[in-house]
C-alpha cells in the first residue's frame, strides 16, 4: 500500500484505539494487570523463539564473536578496533553465551535463544519505563496503557527483538534518561546532583553501544538549561545551574574514562591489543553520509577507501579532503536536496530497515518450519510471503506516531523529547543514513506521538463542546 493510505489507516487505528481507551476501563484492577503484563512478555518470548533467525552483516560478525570468545574458539578481533562501538556489545554478549553455556544451553541454536530472551527482557524494561513516563507526563493512567500497547506492537514484538546487536541493547537508554530526569524531582542539592550524575553514566554506558543515545542527555541539558533561565532570576538561576554545570564540567573526563574502561575490558577478555591507527573518527561516518551516489547510506567503495589508509591521522585527512571536496561539488542546491533524500529515506520504514536485503538478510536459519512456528515465521521472517503484511502494518503505526506527534504541546518537559527527535534526525542526515539507526528512540517516538494524540484529541473535543454549547445558545 501508498504511504498515503497508510497514513490515513494509521490515523483510524490511533483515532478507534483512542475512543476504546477512553469509553472502557480495561486495567481497573492490579491483578488483572500484573496478569496480563506476564502475559504479553510470555507472548513476546515465544514470537522471538519461534522467529529467531542468525543474520549476516555487523550483526553476524558480533554474534558469532562474541559466542566463539564464550566458547575459547578464536575470532580476528582487528574489526573491533576499527568499529569501536561493538566492543562493549561483544564483550556482553559474550557474557550471555558464557552463561548460557554454565546453564547448560551448550549449542549455539539454544544459546542464542537465551541472548534472545535477555533481548526480550531489555525491550520489556523500556516498555515499562516508556509506559510511568508517559504517566509522568500526562498524568493520565489509560494514555500509560495505550503507550505501553502501542510500544508492545510497533517495538516490543519488532523482528529486531531477536537480532543480537547495539541496537537491541542499546533501545533502552534514551528512555532511560528521560525516566531518570522526570522521576527524581530536584528539592535539594544532593537529589540534584545525584540526577545529573546518573544521566550522564547512563548516556556514557549508552554512547559505547549506540551512539546517538548521548543525544537524550544533551537535548535534555538545553532544554533544561532554557528553563532555568526563563523561570528563574538572579541568584535561583546560578543554584537551579551548579547540578548541569557540574555535569558538564564532568563530560570530557567521564567520556574519556568511559572509553579507556571499555578497550581495557574488551583487551582483558579477547587477549589482544587495541589498536588505535584502526580506528575510524566521525569524518568517515560524515564522509559516507556525504556521497550523494549512494544517498548516504554505507557503501564500500568509501569503507575500502578508509580501510586503505593505515595511519590515523592521514586517514582522518583523507575523509576531510573527500568531504570538503563533495560538498564544494554539490552546492547548497545539491546539498539541501541530498539531505531531503536522506530524511525521506530514513524516515520511510517503520519498521526500521528490518529484511531489507531480502533472503540475504537471514545466513541462518536455525531450523526448518513445523505447524507450531510457522505461523508466526509467516509474518516475521522476511523470506516468507506473510511478511509484507507486518510491513504494512508497522508503515501505519509509524505514519500515525509521526502524525499525531506534531500536535504535542509546547510544554517544556515536552521540548527535551521534540529536540531529541531533532537531533537525532540531524544526526542520520549529517551521517551515514540508515533507518535501523533510529530504532533506538522508538520508545521516545512512541511518546510523543501519544502526547501529540491526546493534544490533538483534547483539542477536538474541546471544539465540539464549543460548537455544540453555540449550536444550543442560537436555538
Amino acid at each position: 500500500m501508498g504511504n498515503a493510505i497508510l497514513m490515513i489507516f494509521g490515523i483510524l487505528f490511533f483515532t478507534v484505539l483512542y475512543g476504546c481507551f477512553e469509553r472502557f476501563d480495561f486495567l481497573e484492577s492490579k491483578t488483572k494487570k500484573v496478569v496480563i503484563l506476564i502475559v504479553l512478555f510470555g507472548v513476546q518470548v515465544i514470537i522471538s523463539l519461534c522467529s529467531m533467525y542468525g543474520t549476516g552483516w555487523d550483526a553476524g560478525t558480533l554474534t558469532e564473536d562474541a559466542y566463539n570468545l564464550a566458547v575459547g574458539n578464536s575470532f580476528d578481533p582487528g574489526y573491533y578496533s576499527s568499529y569501536t562501538n561493538n566492543m562493549l556489545s561483544l564483550v556482553l554478549y559474550a557474557k550471555l553465551f558464557s552463561l548460557a553455556a554454565h546453564i547448560g544451553l551448550s549449542s549455539y541454536i539454544s544459546a542464542y535463544g537465551f541472548c534472545v530472551v535477555f533481548n526480550c527482557i531489555i525491550y520489556y524494561c523500556m516498555g515499562l519505563l516508556l509506559a510511568d513516563c508517559i504517566y509522568k507526563l500526562t498524568g493520565d493512567k489509560k494514555m500509560q496503557a495505550m503507550g505501553f500497547l502501542v510500544c508492545y506492537v510497533f517495538v516490543y514484538i519488532s523482528p529486531w527483538n531477536f537480532v543480537l546487536y547495539t541496537d537491541s541493547l542499546g533501545i533502552i537508554f534514551p528512555v532511560l534518561m528521560l525516566w531518570i530526569y522526570l522521576s527524581i524531582t530536584e528539592n535539594s542539592v544532593k537529589k540534584s546532583i545525584l540526577k545529573w550524575v546518573m544521566m550522564l553514566f547512563v548516556s556514557i554506558v549508552g554512547f559505547h553501544i549506540k551512539a546517538e543515545s548521548v543525544i537524550m542527555l544533551i537535548a535534555i541539558v538545553i532544554t533544561h538549561s532554557i528553563h532555568v533561565f526563563v523561570e528563574n532570576r538572579g541568584v535561583e538561576i546560578i543554584k537551579k545551574l551548579v547540578p548541569i554545570i557540574l555535569v558538564l564540567a564532568l563530560v570530557v573526563p567521564s567520556f574519556k574514562l568511559g572509553s579507556y574502561s571499555v578497550i581495557k575490558t574488551f583487551e582483558n577478555e579477547t587477549g589482544t591489543e587495541y589498536d588505535s591507527e584502526k580506528s575510524f573518527s566521525m569524518f568517515h561516518w560524515l564522509m559516507i553520509g556525504m556521497n550523494v551516489e549512494s544517498d548516504g547510506t554505507f557503501n564500500g567503495e568509501d569503507d575500502t577507501f578508509s580501510h586503505y589508509i593505515s595511519d590515523s591521522e592521514e586517514r582522518e585527512s583523507q575523509n576531510k579532503k573527500v568531504i570538503k571536496q563533495r560538498l564544494k561539488e554539490m552546492g547548497p542546491s545539491g546539498f539541501c536536496v541530498l539531505m531531503i533524500h536522506k530524511l525521506i529515506l530514513n524516515y520511510n520504514d517503520g519498521s526500521f530497515g528490518n529484511g531489507l536485503d531480502g533472503e540475504g538478510f537471514i545466513v541462518n536459519k536455525f531450523s526448518k518450519d513445523t505447524p507450531a512456528n510457522s505461523w508466526i515465521r509467516f509474518f516475521y521472517r522476511p523470506d516468507h510471503k506473510g511478511f509484507s503484511v507486518y510491513l504494512n502494518l508497522v508503515q501505519l503505526l509509524w505514519l500515525g506516531i509521526l502524525f499525531f506527534s506534531f500536535f504535542i504541546k509546547n510544554k517544556w518537559k515536552y521540548q527535551s523529547i521534540m529536540l531529541s527527535i531533532i537531533g537525532l534526525s540531524a544526526f542520520v542526515m549529517l551521517f551515514e543514513a540508515q533507518p535501523r539507526y533510529l530504532i533506538v528512540f522508538a520508545p521516545i517516538y512512541v511518546i510523543a506521538g501519544i502526547l501529540g494524540m491526546s493534544n490533538f484529541f483534547d483539542i477536538a473535543n474541546r471544539k465540539a463542546i464549543s460548537y455544540q454549547i453555540q449550536k444550543d445558545s442560537d436555538i
